[in-house]
C-alpha cells in the first residue's frame, strides 16, 4: 500500500513548518543550510533538501486563517517539540556550526550516536526568548524558596511532551513568571544543566548582587 502510494507522488515530497516569523526563520535556515531559500513569497518560503523533498516555512497565522477555527491554534503549542528537522550531511559539523551562528542553542554536542550516525540537538529556546525581549544578563540566585517559586510560576499551564525548560533560568532573579519555556528532551536537558553547574562551578568568586 505504501508503495502504491509513493509510485503516485509525482513531484517533491513538502514538509511545511508553522514559524512564529516567517523573516526570521528564513534568515536561520538561509545560514544553516548555506543555501538561498527556492521560493520566498509572504506566507511561504521553500528551500530544497537535496532533489525531491522541499522544506517549507509557514506563518502559524497564516495557517490560522486559512483553516479558520477548525484547526487548533498552532500559536497554543508555542514552546512544545512538535517535529525534527534530520538532516544526512556530508559535513554535520560544518551544518552545526552555521545553525549555533545563525542562534540555535547546542543542547548536545555532535557525538556518535548509538544509531550510528553523528549527531548533534540544537534548539532555539533561549535565542527566542531573548528575541522577545528576555535579558541577556542575568544574576544567579541560590535560594531554594525562589528557585522553586520561579520554577513553578515560569511553568504554570505547560503541557504536552517533553521537560519543562525555561529562560530565564529559574535559578536567577530575573526567572519566573513571563519567562520563556519550552517541553525539551530530558536527557538533553540534563545535557545542559551538566554544562550550567559547571559553570557556576568555575565562577565561584561570583556573589549574590541582591538579598
Amino acid at each position: 500500500m505504501i508503495a502504491a502510494i509513493v509510485d503516485q507522488v509525482i513531484s517533491s515530497v513538502h514538509f511545511i513548518l508553522y514559524v512564529r516569523d516567517q523573516v526570521t526563520a528564513t534568515a536561520f535556515w538561509r545560514v544553516a543550510l548555506d543555501s538561498p531559500p527556492v521560493l520566498d513569497v509572504p506566507g511561504m518560503t521553500e528551500f530544497a533538501l537535496g532533489t525531491q523533498v522541499v522544506l517549507g516555512l509557514m506563518p502559524a497565522a497564516g495557517i490560522r486563517s486559512l483553516l479558520g477555527p477548525s484547526l487548533p491554534d498552532p500559536a497554543a503549542a508555542r514552546g512544545i517539540p512538535r517535529a525534527e528537522i534530520y538532516l544526512v550531511v556530508q559535513d554535520a559539523a560544518a551544518y552545526h556550526a552555521r545553525a549555533l551562528a545563525a542562534g540555535a542553542t547546542e543542547l548536545s554536542a555532535l557525538t556518535r550516536r548509538s544509531w550510528g550516525d553523528d549527531a548533534a540537538c540544537i534548539a532555539r529556546n533561549v535565542q527566542s526568548a531573548l528575541d522577545e525581549g528576555q535579558p541577556s544578563i542575568l544574576t544567579r540566585t541560590t535560594s531554594e524558596n525562589l528557585i522553586n517559586a520561579n520554577r513553578a510560576a515560569a511553568c504554570e499551564g505547560l503541557c504536552g511532551p517533553g521537560s519543562p525548560d525555561e529562560y530565564p533560568f529559574a535559578p536567577t532573579y530575573e526567572g519566573g513568571a513571563g519567562a520563556g519555556v519550552a517541553g525539551v528532551p530530558l536527557a538533553e536537558q540534563r545535557i545542559q544543566g551538566g554544562v550550567i553547574s559547571s559553570f557556576y562551578a568555575n565562577q565561584n568568586e561570583l556573589v549574590e548582587l541582591r538579598s
